[in-house]
């Protein structure tokens, strides 16, 4: 299974009465030679984001989103290998692929589970899926749990 980055709050920002209360304490510092003269507290802080109810915040998923930008910009190959790890089709379902040719999974019907309902067969339906199921929801895993459990869902 692929990693799942969060992307909801992760660290608080600060309200707009803390800054200003950094920002003086800068001025502060500044007066008396303590720090730089004119020094912005939130220079180089990021925008945050409005969460709602929750309140002002960052959250770390924009920052995975970038790494897996700078690996594919620095690192084709390697990104591309670790892509193919998480296949994204399957008939209709975006996220599935079934490149198994020895006849596992739909329409199969040769290989060692093969069989049954258009080749699906036993619980290797997708032997590259962990747990051999086709993803919740979609009309293949309803057909495995009908085939699988001999009852109508």
């Amino acid at each position: 299974m692929e990693y799942m980055p969060y992307y909801g709050p992760t660290v608080a920002a600060s309200t707009p009465a803390g800054q200003t209360a950094m920002q003086g304490y800068a001025d502060a510092a500044g007066a008396f030679g303590l720090a730089p003269k004119g020094m912005d507290v939130m220079a180089g802080m990021p925008k945050p984001t409005d969460f709602g109810p929750l309140g002002m915040a960052y959250s770390s998923g924009d920052v995975y989103d970038l790494a897996r930008q700078e690996l594919a910009a620095r690192h084709p190959q390697l990104a591309a290998a670790r892509e193919s790890l998480f296949r994204t089709t399957y008939g209709d379902s975006p996220r599935y692929a079934q490149t198994d040719p020895s006849g596992y999974g739909p329409g199969g019907g040769g290989g060692p589970r093969g069989g049954g309902y258009g080749g699906y067969g036993g619980y290797g339906y997708f032997p590259n899926v962990p747990g051999g199921m086709p993803p919740y929801g979609t009309d293949a895993f309803y057909d495995y749990v009908r085939q699988v459990t001999g009852t109508e869902v």
